[in-house]
């Protein structure tokens, strides 16, 4: 998880995640093989929750009190269909990230697993009529986020920078890649938001299904269906 500014840049991968099993399997069957070909860790952390304890640590906060929250932010994201990021791309973001240009705002970039095995969204069953949802061949989902730290206006080099992150994601890939729509970009512009979130097949069911619950538009954005 890089995170970097421009007064003080720090560059740094952070690997982290949830095993739903024992302290003791975690340790001598999944953590060696996560690790496997990387260089040593400079720090290692790992930690056994109970459900609501894990939820907290997840948090933002690291509580469940509810509480507003107002960031300035500018995302974007890159699903990458099976069987994931090849070489090539790999090498991309991580050169991109790790020796590329000093980022003028501080951000994340998190490369989430949602294929592989027992994946609930790679289900055979599951296809484009069964939810708004459409990436059902993904296997890696990238989310990159830049926020300011207090309430002064996103520099526009900051969406410049946060674009050649999204960029350098795609060089190289062998594979399909879309986009989550629950981290919009919004340089992207209607068609192209359409063609990203929901691809033809959701896309013409929403359209069908917006004709009838809201043919004046009254729910709209710039990306809206």
């Amino acid at each position: 998880m890089p995170n970097a500014t421009t007064a003080n840049v720090s560059r740094a991968i952070l690997i982290e995640g949830t095993f739903m099993g024992t302290l003791a399997e975690y340790t001598s069957r999944i953590e060696p093989e996560m690790l496997r070909g990387l260089p040593n860790a400079t720090a290692r952390r790992v930690l056994s929750h109970d459900w609501p304890s894990s939820l907290a640590a997840l948090s933002m906060d690291g509580t469940l009190e509810p509480r507003p929250m107002h960031i300035d932010f500018f995302a974007n994201s890159v699903t990458v269909d099976n069987p994931g990021m090849n070489e090539a791309a790999l090498r991309s973001y991580l050169t991109y990230m790790l020796e590329g240009p000093v980022p003028p705002v501080s951000y994340t970039s998190s490369m989430d697993l949602w294929g592989g095995a027992d994946s609930q969204i790679n289900l055979s069953e599951k296809d484009a009529s069964s939810a708004a949802f459409p990436h059902r061949n993904v296997f890696w989902a990238v989310h990159n986020m830049a926020q300011m730290q207090s309430d002064a206006p996103f520099p526009d080099e900051g969406i410049t920078y946060m674009t050649g992150l999204r960029d350098s994601i795609i060089q190289g890939l062998d594979v399909g890649w879309a986009a989550y729509q629950n981290l919009l970009d919004t340089t992207l512009t209607r068609d192209e938001a359409h063609e990203l979130y929901y691809g033809d097949a959701v896309l013409e069911r929403l359209q069908a299904i917006k004709a009838v619950y809201d043919p004046g538009n009254v729910f709209s954005n710039p990306q809206s269906i």
